[in-house]
């Protein structure tokens, strides 16, 4: 019953934008009993009645439309506003079909448990491992290939709780940052060993991003600063080569462009910055002002033209990048009852955003339209769910929480 709906809506839609594209380029022809004549419509829709009898568009025969549904063709006759308002509701009831047709198990598939609140966790690139920190001062590493996953190595030779990890693109290096406001790299074969500890920022470490080649990491701080660092060679300590101020309170959250030319943090001081790149010294280029409370979660959509940002309202806001100024096109007041501290973005099998919250729930987000739509919730948390990691393929969702557990929540089509 779904799917015949579905596809009829894709199929209804579809014509519609055909004839929202029509320009002076195309024309409609409509059967009539009047001499032919050129009548146009707004300005974008050109209408040529015809006696041919028949429904075309460009010469090709769309009368199946007509008899399968009938309202179509009384909105070719309709104004252009009317006919957008159509493709509209029909766009939003195609985007709420497709959300239900893909999901997250309300329940997950697997739980890891720990001895105190899980602070950080992250995936490797080949999804084959996965990384946590927890307030239990431990660092572990889990072969999440095995169902149930296995621990592989327990690390705990460092007396503070880990708040940030990073892996180089090829997975030989993991960099981890802490309570103790020290950033260790590690290399990981034949198994982990701490190489060298940084130690440039004078509190908490919130976030770390590496570049894709591994050369350059970005550490936030709740000092205020993000230091840039050379990390090019795994012989050689970390050395720091610019810090970046300009925020007023903690920088919680830092997200590379794909494209690596720009650099987005967030903050207490509920703004975003944007950095760029492209010069000698990275240089504040915007700062997005639209939110009222703290900024604690970012993320980018793959082509870098949106922006997704959480605060702690529990508010969502879209931005567009497209400009030579950001700008918030959509704000969801309250998606979450409490703050949201972490949110990650998948494009397979189908567009989705997770949001995680202090209100211990996750929201699945079809992004397919500007406004997120809510599509499903996890609720199996019984604490703030504090970090989230997605596998490449969007096969699975992973989510660490102040309950002490890992979750492993499948996706399903």
């Amino acid at each position: 019953f779904f799917s015949i709906d579905c596809n009829r809506a894709m199929r209804v839609l579809w014509f519609a934008l055909m004839i929202l594209m029509l320009g002076v380029s195309r024309v409609a022809t409509i059967a009539t009993s009047r001499q032919p004549k050129i009548g146009v419509v707004d300005s974008d829709l050109v209408l040529v009645p015809s006696e041919s009898g028949r429904v075309t568009i460009d010469g090709e025969d769309v009368v199946q439309y007509h008899a399968y549904h009938g309202d179509v063709i009384q909105n070719l006759n309709a104004s252009y506003s009317s006919l957008r308002s159509t493709v509209n509701r029909l766009s939003s009831q195609l985007s709420r079909a497709r959300a239900q047709a893909c999901t997250v198990l309300s329940r997950s598939e697997f739980v890891i448990d720990y001895t105190a609140r899980v602070s950080v966790i992250t995936l490797s690139s080949d999804d084959r491992r996965l990384y946590t920190g927890s307030q239990d001062e431990t660092l572990q590493i889990w072969d999440v290939e095995q169902r149930p996953p296995t621990l592989l190595f327990n690390l705990t030779e460092f007396n503070t709780t880990y708040t940030a990890l990073a892996l180089t693109p090829d997975g030989s290096r993991l960099f981890s940052g802490s309570w103790d406001n020290k950033i260790r790299v590690w290399t990981l074969a034949p198994t982990p060993a701490a190489i060298f500890t940084v130690a440039n920022h004078n509190a908490t470490i919130r976030d770390l991003v590496v570049t894709d080649n591994g050369e350059t990491l970005f550490s936030a701080s709740s000092d205020n600063t993000i230091i840039m660092w050379n990390v090019k060679s795994a012989l050689i300590q970390p050395t720091p080569v610019h810090v970046l101020k300009g925020h007023t309170d903690k920088v919680i959250s830092c997200v590379l462009a794909h494209n690596q030319t720009l650099l987005f943090s967030s903050s207490f001081d509920t703004t975003i910055r944007v950095w760029d790149l492209t010069g000698s010294v990275p240089q504040s280029k915007h700062v997005l002002t639209s939110h009222k409370a703290k900024v604690r979660a970012l993320v980018l959509h793959p082509d870098d033209t949106v922006l997704y940002s959480g605060d702690d309202d529990g508010s969502i806001l879209v931005w567009n990048l497209t400009h030579s100024q950001p700008s918030a096109i959509s704000v969801h007041s309250r998606a979450h009852k409490q703050y949201i501290v972490e949110m990650v973005l998948s494009m397979h099998p189908s567009p989705r955003l997770y949001s995680a919250s202090g209100d211990r729930s996750i929201h699945v987000w079809d992004i397919g339209a500007t406004m997120p739509i809510l599509v499903h919730t996890l609720t199996q948390h019984k604490h703030i769910v504090y970090d989230l990691a997605l596998s490449s393929n969007g096969a699975r969702l992973y989510s660490g929480s102040y309950d002490n557990t890992t979750r492993i929540w499948p996706t399903v089509c």
